[in-house]
């Protein structure tokens, strides 16, 4: 357990990798079928199974969307797809609903996402109400983390200063996120990321596991 020096309101969370699983499995077939079906390419000429799909993936998700041909006016139709492929493989990581509610007695919670947030509140269940804000894809318009936006908004909402916020994620792009408002920054490594990736990023704090997250104040 962590020893919380700093005096922090408020946790905010990304979701994929951090709070629930990314399964290679789901990606590789949801992106094989946006791919067929939406962009009418055959996915082989860019992966032929999971294992170099793995290589092929960017956390960069426009750079995905020009790589496969998915132009702005396709990705709606794009995503529906993906939440339909994609969300049956995720679970939430067992030791989470009980972090949330030791932390929920003592911060407020909030989650910061790329995905929508329709399908992070179905797949959250009754954990959805641990949350005081969930800002989605939806809600920044394209603004999407590393840029600074959504996390403004949800400092707005509930009236903390960056300075006792902490952002919590599994990839650059979260730390970025949190390190441009200003706030405390958490790097997890049981999502994307490895403790390689969260050295050279220099993340105020490392978490192996998600009991970690449960701060000794």
């Amino acid at each position: 357990m962590l020893v919380l020096k700093e005096k922090l309101s408020l946790i905010v969370f990304d979701f994929d990798g951090t709070l629930v699983t990314t399964p290679w499995k789901g990606l590789c077939r949801a992106y094989q079928e946006i791919i067929e079906k939406v962009c009418k390419k055959d996915p082989r000429t860019f992966f032929k199974n999971t294992g170099e799909f793995k290589r092929w993936y960017s956390h960069d998700l426009v750079y995905n969307h020009q790589r496969i041909g998915l132009l702005p006016e396709m990705e709606e139709e794009g995503k529906g797809i993906f939440y339909e492929i994609y969300d049956p493989f995720v679970d939430i990581y067992p030791a989470i609903p009980e972090v949330l509610n030791r932390l929920g007695e003592n911060y407020q919670l909030a989650i910061l996402t790329n995905r929508s947030r329709q399908s992070t509140v179905k797949l959250l269940g009754e954990l959805a109400q641990k949350f005081a804000v969930i800002v989605g894809e939806e809600d920044v318009r394209g603004r999407l983390k590393p840029d600074p936006d959504g996390l403004w908004m949800i400092l707005e909402q509930t009236g903390i200063n960056p300075e006792n916020a902490l952002m919590v994620g599994d990839v650059k792009n979260d730390i970025l996120t949190g390190q441009n408002v200003g706030a405390k920054t958490g790097f997890v490594t049981w999502g994307f990321g490895s403790l390689k990736d969260a050295k050279l990023l220099k993340p105020n704090f490392i978490f192996r596991k998600p009991e970690e997250l449960c701060f000794n104040r």
